[in-house]
């Protein structure tokens, strides 16, 4: 290990997961070529519908005019036994794509990604969807963290984001007129 990377990895608290670092990420974004034309990537960045984030679907200011990148945590046992992810719409995704449509955003137009690898693996981030992520945030992408842990992981790491109450958690923000009122508080701006 070089001595920059050991040093890093003791700022960290001796962990070395320097490749998942923000740092780390900016830094292969600017030797290879864009994230989003990187076909190992996109893998990673579930876009139904084929949308992609391009020069074309930005506005004139600057401002991000594509999709939403919603990040959440990983799948569930039962997501994975269905075979579905945040774009099916199904399970805690179903929530969460009926409040975008009440406030007026296609789900089907927008990104998502798992920040960490699916069970039965510990929880660890996986470092294709934050290279992934990190790409749409530093192209100037709208990123919304979705859970606590999530929001946490981003907000280390740098990452520029709006926190979003997760679509399965428990409580009356279950409720349908509850969580589409929190969308749309927090992400009235965003569409």
């Amino acid at each position: 290990m070089s001595d920059a990377r050991l040093q890093e990895a003791r700022r960290r608290g001796g962990r070395d997961d320097y490749l998942c670092s923000l740092r780390g990420a900016r830094q292969r974004l600017r030797t290879s070529r864009s994230v989003h034309h990187d076909p190992v990537v996109s893998r990673h960045l579930a876009v139904p519908g084929g949308a992609r984030e391009s020069p074309a679907t930005r506005s004139v200011a600057g401002t991000p005019a594509g999709p939403i990148l919603f990040v959440g945590e990983r799948r569930s046992p039962r997501a994975m036994a269905m075979g579905v992810t945040w774009t099916h719409g199904r399970l805690s995704a179903k929530t969460l794509h009926e409040a975008l449509r009440a406030i007026g955003l296609d789900p089907s137009q927008q990104l998502y990604v798992n920040l960490f690898r699916d069970p039965p693996s510990p929880l660890e981030v996986d470092p294709k969807a934050l290279e992934g992520l990190t790409g749409h945030s530093l192209h100037g992408g709208s990123v919304i963290a979705l859970g606590k842990r999530v929001s946490a992981y981003l907000k280390r790491l740098g990452i520029q984001h709006v926190a979003l109450v997760h679509p399965a958690a428990r409580g009356s923000i279950r409720r349908t007129e509850n969580y589409q009122a929190h969308v749309a508080t927090v992400l009235g701006d965003q569409s």
